[in-house]
């Protein structure tokens, strides 16, 4: 599963993700200086790897991610310039 908001028209200043993945990947890709946070992911044997900054950013797009994730992966990245 690919979630590319780089480019999407978001008029709120934080986006909230829940997400189910069994097995299998998932990369979600946050727009220059959006922050994101993957606290509320819970993995047995899967992998979590956010490269987007974990603190807010006034004024900038905060996705939080919250889910179950038993052998997936997920990857959050900022877009590539």
């Amino acid at each position: 599963m690919r979630l590319d908001l780089s480019r999407a028209v978001i008029r709120h200043t934080q986006v909230d993700i829940a997400l189910y993945l069994a097995y299998g990947h998932a990369t979600i890709i946050v727009p220059a200086g959006a922050s994101a946070n993957t606290d509320g992911v819970r993995s047995a044997w899967g992998r979590v790897s956010c490269k987007a900054p974990g603190r807010r950013r006034p004024g900038e797009l905060h996705v939080q991610v919250t889910g179950e994730l038993p052998y997936g992966h997920l990857l959050i990245r900022p877009t590539r310039t």
